[in-house]
């Protein structure tokens, strides 16, 4: 039974990785992990299960559980450098034919600094009817957070955390996505992939500053419904992908509007 209630302490973890805080450190937030799997073990006392003798909540179990908290960035990570190779594939190669290596290097640099410089293309996708900027709609994102959220072959979260989920992706679930997808394409920036690690220590700030930019959003009426629709639209299409009703058989049903 303690097995099982520290793989349901890691799944509640995972949810404050991606609802919460992001990038906890062991130092200052063990604690968390803690009261997450406090709290599984009074759930499986409340439905009358019962634990093996000899063992107690102790500190290396609540670091097992803070652990999954690395582990879960690190398959996002993974899944991130997909995504993007293939939504960014036309700007993670050269379009040119230059004589050396370094020509096409210097080529893709300048595309991808274009993506996370100060323009920040890679969380756009274009403008609305109004000419209005559709910030954070890119489809990497979109797709991403259908896709590793959502889906059962992922052990999503929304499985575990319907009410949650179901409705819209909420906004620190999608800003985890953006640092993710900022951090794969920062192996691109000098022309030549080279491994960054999805951490804390590089990333946190940029994961503070994209809710900041969700403030300035939300401030601007048009843009705060703007994405609010976008989020609940991402939620509907991934439930009805991942979760497909039953099927209705010889079912019949009928109107009439004249």
């Amino acid at each position: 039974m303690w097995r099982a209630a520290l793989g349901d302490g890691k799944i509640s973890f995972r949810k404050i990785i991606a609802l919460e805080y992001a990038f906890p450190t062991k130092e200052a937030d063990l604690g968390l992990a803690s009261q997450c799997f406090s709290a599984v073990i009074e759930e499986f006392k409340d439905k009358g299960l019962i634990f093996e003798e000899g063992y107690q909540q102790n500190r290396t179990m609540d670091g097992i559980v803070f652990a999954e908290g690395s582990t879960y960035r690190g398959k996002l990570k993974i899944q991130a450098a997909e995504f993007v190779q293939q939504y960014y594939a036309d700007d993670l190669k050269t379009t040119h034919f230059y004589k050396n290596q370094q020509g096409n290097h210097a080529d893709i640099a300048t595309k991808v600094e274009r993506l996370v410089g100060i323009q920040s293309m890679f969380h756009k996708d274009g403008v609305d009817k109004q000419g209005k900027a559709n910030n954070f709609m890119h489809p990497c994102i979109r797709d991403l957070c259908i896709d590793f959220y959502y889906s059962k072959k992922q052990d999503g979260l929304a499985h575990h955390f319907p009410n949650e989920f179901k409705d819209f992706i909420p906004e620190r679930a999608v800003a985890l996505f953006i640092a993710v997808i900022q951090c794969a394409l920062d192996e691109y920036k000098s022309g030549v992939r080279t491994m960054v690690d999805f951490c804390g220590d590089t990333y946190l700030k940029f994961y503070r500053m994209t809710i900041q930019m969700f403030a300035v959003i939300n401030s601007k009426p048009n843009h705060h419904a703007k994405w609010k629709d976008c989020r609940m639209q991402w939620a509907r299409v991934a439930w009805a992908k991942h979760n497909p009703t039953e099927d209705a058989g010889d079912a019949i049903l009928t109107v009439d509007v004249d």
